[in-house]
């Protein structure tokens, strides 16, 4: 295989990747809070810039690690709230609801 073609990792090996990369955030982290900070930037680096079809999983992954709950709209509000990504991940996630329902409503 050549150099430059990169392996292809499927959503269940990068959900994988991203819990293991929470857990020693939180783990090597010096205080519960510098855990929450780390694993944050954590999620950035995972979401930003092809992984927005995830950011719900990844944060959901942050809230459940980290005890911490999401808000309504399924938002890890500490780690996820002012970042650049979210208003896109946010429309991906709309965008896939409005075609779940309109694809239920067709058949």
């Amino acid at each position: 295989m050549p150099a430059t073609q990169k392996l292809s990792v499927d959503r269940e090996q990068l959900l994988d990747q991203f819990r293991t990369a929470v857990r020693k955030d939180i783990a090597t982290a010096s205080t519960p809070h510098n855990g929450r900070n780390t694993a944050s930037i954590t999620l950035r680096h995972f979401v930003h810039p092809s992984h927005y079809d995830l950011a719900f999983d990844f944060m959901r992954i942050c809230s459940e690690e980290l005890g911490e709950p999401l808000d309504e709209r399924g938002v890890w509000k500490y780690g996820a709230e002012g970042e650049l990504w979210l208003p896109e991940a946010l429309a991906l996630r709309a965008e896939a609801m409005k075609a779940d329902v309109e694809s239920s409503a067709a058949t």
